[in-house]
């Protein structure tokens, strides 16, 4: 399922983040477009939970 047929199903909007070894520009625009943040890979247990804590206030 796609996050977009999440949202619509549910009919509230997913918080979502996307974790990637990918680096480059494109996907960095198309997630920064929808609003989605990105973390490269190798992510740091804390980093992510100061990421999960700050979406989810």
């Amino acid at each position: 399922m796609t996050l977009d047929q999440v949202q619509a199903h549910f009919m509230l909007p997913a918080p979502a983040v996307m974790i990637s070894a990918d680096r480059g520009k494109a996907l960095k625009a198309r997630l920064g477009a929808d609003g989605i943040p990105l973390l490269n890979k190798p992510v740091k247990p804390a980093q992510l939970r100061a990421l999960l804590r700050t979406m989810l206030k």
